[in-house]
């Protein structure tokens, strides 16, 4: 009997175990669409279900069309876009491309291939502008290529 007695003992604190685990879950998810941190509105930029409707003049205040020169670079689905201020670095599904200020076509970074220091497909990439180094991305290989270009296309126009 007393066997008994400590089996539903048990089975009751672990029922008891599962339903506050379960109530601190569920209290602790929430939601927030978008908050205020000072003069600065945060916006949540994965709220798919929910879109919201930003008019593009209400967060930038000048919007500047550089047409690119791919005359000898063909570019194709385009995924990322970033500039450093003098160049603009262009990321689509062949590779990384460098255009100027103006739009022409400077350089690829690197190199696509299987060979020594080249890469086979760049995921993504960042730009380290302290060292002047393009980071592409290859999660397929589970390496980062740090490709100094910054200088050669320096050099290029002086």
């Amino acid at each position: 009997m007393t066997s008994r007695k400590n089996s539903s003992l048990i089975e009751v604190v672990y029922v008891g175990k599962i339903i506050m685990i379960l109530f601190l879950t569920m209290s602790s998810c929430q939601r927030q669409v978008s908050c205020h941190k000072g003069d600065i509105e945060i916006i949540d930029v994965l709220n798919r279900n929910h879109p919201i409707e930003i008019n593009l003049y209400d967060i930038v205040d000048s919007v500047k069309y550089v047409p690119l020169g791919t005359g000898e670079c063909l570019l194709s689905e385009i995924e990322c876009i970033k500039n450093d201020g003098k160049f603009y670095f262009v990321k689509d599904s062949r590779g990384v491309f460098v255009f100027d200020e103006e739009g022409y076509f400077i350089n690829e970074v690197g190199h696509r291939g299987i060979g020594l220091g080249e890469y086979v497909y760049s995921d993504n990439f960042y730009l380290d502008r302290d060292n002047k180094l393009v980071c592409l991305i290859c999660n397929s290989e589970r390496k980062f290529y740090n490709i100094l270009i910054w200088e050669l296309i320096l050099i290029q126009f002086n």
